[in-house]
């Protein structure tokens, strides 16, 4: 019976995709449910968490204002035209940047504790576990190679990685647009949000620990 009526539901909220940020994450994640490669799974998987990262349901409260913008640019004009040295001149201009907008991985866990995936009191070991999902993608950008996980052997790392790209990801992904099309209280919906919300606040899952 639930799915004639979830379709039913996403039919009537379709409307809610009406954006290209909303419409190509669904388009990245079913491009990597075509595939059997990990390293294609992570990238299309990565890509669309780096647009959901960014989309303007998850915007930071306060965010910079434009004359802020404007007036960091012109102080990094300033230093950049002093005469002090090349080095003071970076390191002041990387202090700049500190008070401009949010980077990567700030954004990432934004979304992370805004899709309600952080238990509070877990938010340090939860950052950490994102930086690490983050790190997956660059290195496999930069070198075609999965990182490795300090304190575990290679095979290990690899089943880390492995079922961070087939459940983790794909996991926040359903959710996101589960959301989109107002589906809610069903239990494979309620089973991915209690997996995704132990392995990144706690690194264990199925009560096999992964502490990384």
């Amino acid at each position: 019976f639930e799915i004639p009526s979830v379709a039913a539901l996403c039919w009537d909220n379709l409307s809610e995709f009406n954006s290209m940020e909303s419409i190509i994450p669904l388009w990245y994640y079913l491009h990597a449910n075509d595939s059997s490669e990990l390293e294609i799974k992570v990238l299309n998987l990565s890509t669309a968490l780096d647009i959901l990262s960014n989309h303007k349901d998850f915007e930071e409260d306060g965010r910079i204002e434009d004359n802020l913008s404007v007036l960091i640019s012109r102080l990094k004009d300033e230093v950049d035209s002093s005469k002090i040295s090349c080095e003071q001149k970076d390191k002041l201009k990387d202090t700049l940047s500190k008070w401009g907008p949010k980077g990567t991985i700030d954004k990432l866990i934004n979304f992370f504790h805004k899709m309600g995936f952080i238990k509070k009191g877990y938010e340090t070991h939860a950052h950490r576990r994102i930086r690490y999902i983050n790190s997956i993608r660059n290195k496999i950008i930069h070198s075609g190679k999965p990182p490795l996980i300090r304190g575990f052997t290679k095979e290990m790392s690899e089943q880390i990685i492995a079922h961070t790209a087939a459940s983790v990801i794909p996991g926040v992904i359903r959710l996101f647009i589960a959301r989109k099309f107002k589906i809610c209280g069903l239990k494979w919906l309620e089973d991915d949000l209690d997996f995704i919300t132990e392995y990144i606040s706690s690194g264990s899952w199925d009560g096999w620990e992964a502490s990384h």
